[in-house]
């Protein structure tokens, strides 16, 4: 990752626009970021994790709103900028805080360059957790590596290098990533684990399964089988001496003989009810003989039937015509009369006709009067929104009164408090001034090299920061209330043109009120619109019309009711003759039917209509006469049949054979139901035998071997001591102490030496993170912790292990061309800091650029590129030196 510029703004003490041109300070290699404490020296480095991860260099500062300068303007956009190349790619991260009405609202964006160098969008709508994986997925480092190998933060330098062996493994995995080695590890204790427990729980479902059986071993299984069998056998034994097929096959042919008998009973029977129907028969062929003589008078006694049904028909008809004849009448008289008194209204109408005529003639006025009002509505609806306007402006106006009072006496407090406070930092200035000054420095009052009587600092603890900042707020009141007044004014103008607005408004409606009651005073009395008019119109035509479509409806009433009556009248006669005809047919029908009765024997009418049949019933008779005879000869067939098959033969008692017939079939039944029990007892033992001895084939001799696969996975993950992550992390920790080993020899004409222990970490049984150093000018050579070492050492030892942890991280696939130093030359003499130089120095060329933020003068005077940090007005600003 070679860093290419960083720009930020509002952010941290910097209220401008800032930019790193890493780009021009690569060309020097190694620069220095300085400046006063607290100027934001650090907050360069914040700014390059912040775009990346959104966490500041060394934590504590990981809320962006929390990293917006407090001196910024109220709608400046807060953003972080970090343009970088990797792997021949070109990558720009941006984070923003935008102002979006009261609210602060987070912005992303992610870019790219194209081959021809166009920057395109890789992300579209960015969120944070997008663009921090994106970090991670393009530079190929987490934050913490991030922080380990290319940002190194102050308070965190020595970290690595005093850590107890936990906190190293931590750090270590981190970098290398090395979790893997852990996660195999893990993963193999978990399979062995399964494994190992898959085994014993098979086991005990083997002892479970046994014990299901009352079995404690696969042998008294086996025995418990053959046991079921010969209980099998034994059974087949004594159903083959009850012989129970036989007895039932016997019991069954008497049950047959049996029935035989009862049929012949039947048989017997039924003759006797046949003989007890005889009566009956011959009272049904009777019947169809007195029906055969009745048919022959029913077509006389039909012809007489229809012949007073014709006359009794046209009887009704007459009568019902008289009625139809006058009911005709009575309806034409109706619809005359209603002509007549509907005519009475033709003069009502004609007046309406006129009235109409003169209404149509008043449309123009009425049109005329509805435009005029709608645009009277208008216009009063703009007075009234101008009214609203104008009203609105005068409370916005109002409003600026009290603030205008409330900022006078809030600027004139601020003033007397920073006109208080300058007085007392004047007061105490000369002894500030004296406590700095030191023998050969020239005083900035007298010039006098030497102080024999310097003034001395009174108890005042006002600082000139401290009046700065008030003056800071004396004049942003100041300026605030500036702005007010200046409000005040503009809303003055406002609403004297919205004033005007309304007054002209008004003069409008005035005019087009008398324009409208000019036109009211053409209308008709009691008609106040166009609609109005219109309906009254609409009534008039509607009463007009309906009047004569009426009038045309009852004239072809009654003339339709006047032909009905004629009609109905003319049909009386015909009706008439039609009954007198009826007469003389029906009184022929009798005659006729009184000699066809005398001639075949009967008394009356109604004497032969009772015994007439229709076919069907005759039908029926005939068929049941038919019925019966081959009944009777089929029964004495039956009869005789059977007294011949049983002659002979003794009729068995039918209910002891049911009873024995039950009683042997439910003993097979029972043989039936034991033996399939024990068959399927056998069957699923058998079964379950077969099974378990899979199961238990070799299953104590693979227990035995998970045991073993446990004990050593469970060395492997570290439990009882170094596990495979320790082991792999200490082989990267020793390449880590080789290349801080090669820095090292710069440092101090090479006295110092680190190695790596695989002694016990204290309180711990794991090895292989321990640290010792080893001093050639102490006559210790078993090394000693390297917490004994002072604090210049510390750091520069240190800088080479740090130095060591990122060139490992190279070696393993990270390209790293830049390396960032927060702090601790401070603790440095003046050979350590050459020395720290000389390894800065010889790092440069495989990494790039090298900065440094420090506050020490000598390194100030040995890097000639800069980026130095100035105090501004409200904030800081970063001047860029290449020297």
């Amino acid at each position: 990752m070679r860093p290419i510029k960083i720009e930020f703004q509002a952010f941290g003490p910097y209220v401008g626009h800032e930019v790193v041109d890493f780009e021009a300070i690569s060309e020097k290699g190694l620069f220095l970021i300085c400046g006063k404490t607290g100027m934001g020296k650090t907050t360069i480095l914040d700014a390059m994790t912040f775009a990346l991860y959104g966490k500041s260099s060394g934590h504590g500062r990981d809320d962006f709103e929390a990293m917006r300068c407090t001196n910024a303007a109220f709608d400046k956009t807060t953003f972080v900028k970090f343009e970088f190349e990797n792997n021949g790619n070109f990558y720009l991260f941006e984070r923003r805080l935008e102002r979006k009405r009261k609210n602060l609202s987070p912005a992303y964006n992610l870019m790219k360059k194209d081959e021809e160098g166009v920057w395109k969008t890789l992300l579209e709508n960015a969120k944070e957790k997008a663009l921090n994986d994106k970090a991670i997925e393009i530079i190929g480092l987490e934050y913490e590596q991030f922080r380990q190998v290319i940002v190194l933060p102050q308070g965190q330098f020595e970290k690595l290098l005093t850590s107890n062996s936990d906190e190293k493994e931590k750090i270590l995995t981190s970098i290398f990533g090395e979790e893997k080695w852990q996660e195999i590890a893990e993963k193999l204790y978990q399979e062995v684990d399964e494994r190992k427990e898959n085994l014993k729980e098979i086991k005990n479902r083997i002892l479970n399964s046994l014990k299901e059986e009352q079995c404690e071993s696969m042998g008294q299984l086996r025995l418990l089988i053959d046991h079921k069998k010969a209980e099998l056998t034994s059974l087949d034994e004594e159903s083959k001496e009850a012989d129970y097929d036989n007895k039932i096959k016997a019991l069954q042919d008497e049950q047959v003989l049996a029935k035989r008998f009862n049929d012949l009973h039947n048989a017997e029977k039924q003759l006797e009810v046949l003989k007890a129907t005889e009566h009956e028969t011959k009272q049904w062929e009777q019947k169809v003989k007195d029906s055969e003589r009745a048919e022959k008078v029913r077509a006389f006694i039909d012809a007489s039937d229809s012949a007073l049904e014709q006359l009794d028909a046209r009887k009704e008809f007459e009568k019902n015509t008289r009625k139809e004849a006058e009911k005709a009448k009575i309806t034409a008289e109706a619809s005359a009369l209603k002509l007549e008194e509907h005519l009475k209204r033709e003069n009502e109408v004609e007046e309406n006709k006129a009235l109409k005529i003169q209404y149509e003639g008043k449309r123009d006025d009425y049109e005329a009067l509805d435009k005029t009002s709608e645009e009277l509505k208008a216009k009063e609806n703009e007075e009234k929104q101008a009214l609203k306007i104008e009203e609105a402006a005068k409370k916005i106006y109002d409003a600026f009164a009290p603030k205008i009072v409330n900022l006078n006496e809030e600027y004139s407090k601020l003033n007397e408090e920073h006109s208080s406070l300058l007085n007392s930092y004047l007061i105490g200035i000369t002894g500030e001034l004296a406590e700095q000054l030191k023998d050969g420095m020239p005083c900035p009052v007298c010039g006098s090299l030497t102080h024999p009587n310097k003034a001395i600092k009174g108890d005042n603890s006002i600082t000139r920061d401290i009046v700065d900042a008030k003056k800071d707020e004396v004049d942003q009141k100041y300026d605030e209330l500036q702005r007010t007044i200046e409000k005040q004014s503009t809303a003055k103008t406002d609403l004297d043109n919205k004033h005007l607005i309304v007054e002209n408004k008004h003069a409008e409606v005035v005019s087009k009120n008398a324009e409208f009651n000019k036109i009211k005073n053409n209308l008709v009395e009691g008609l106040n619109s166009l609609v109005e008019l219109n309906n009254k119109i609409d009534e008039l035509d509607k009463s007009i019309n309906e009047f004569a479509n009426k009038k045309s409806k009852l004239e072809e009433k009654e003339k339709k009711d006047n032909i009905s009556f004629r009609e109905a009248q003319a049909k009386i006669e015909p009706a008439e003759n039609e009954t007198r005809n009826a007469e003389l047919l029906y009184k022929e029908s009798l005659e006729s039917v009184e000699a066809a009765l005398k001639e075949h024997g009967f008394d009356s009418k109604e004497e032969a209509k009772e015994l007439l049949l229709d076919e069907a019933a005759v039908n029926e008779l005939n068929q049941k006469v038919k019925e019966y005879d081959t009944n009777v000869k089929a029964a004495k067939t039956n009869f005789k049949n059977l007294s011949v098959e049983l002659e002979g033969k003794t009729e068995p008692d039918i209910e002891s054979c049911k009873s024995k017939l039950e009683e042997i079939t439910n003993a097979k039944d029972l043989y039936i139901e034991k033996r399939g029990v024990i068959n399927s007892e056998i069957a699923r033992l058998t079964n379950k035998k077969n099974m378990l001895e899979a199961d238990d084939e070799g299953i104590d001799e693979k227990i035995r071997e998970a045991e073993e696969d446990f004990a050593f996975a469970k060395r492997l993950r570290g439990d009882s001591g170094t596990g495979l992550q320790r082991y792999v992390l200490g082989i990267m920790f020793s390449s880590v102490v080789t290349a801080a080993n090669q820095m090292l020899e710069m440092v101090h004409g090479g006295r110092y030496r680190l190695y790596r222990s695989d002694e016990k970490a204290q309180g711990s049984n794991k090895r292989g993170l321990e640290l010792k150093v080893f001093d050639k000018n102490s006559e210790d050579h078993e090394g000693r912790s390297v917490r004994t070492l002072s604090g210049g050492e510390k750091f520069l030892t240190s800088l080479a292990l740090s130095i060591g942890m990122s060139t490992i991280a190279q070696k393993s696939g990270i390209k790293i061309e830049a390396l960032f130093i927060d702090e601790g030359f401070g603790s440095l003499d003046e050979d350590s800091i050459g020395d720290a130089m000389n390894v800065l120095n010889s790092i440069q060329e495989a990494n790039g650029i090298v900065g440094i933020i420090s506050h020490v003068q000598l390194l100030q005077d040995r890097i000639p590129t800069k980026l130095r940090v100035e105090e501004i007005e409200k904030g800081s600003h970063i001047v860029q030196t290449i020297g």
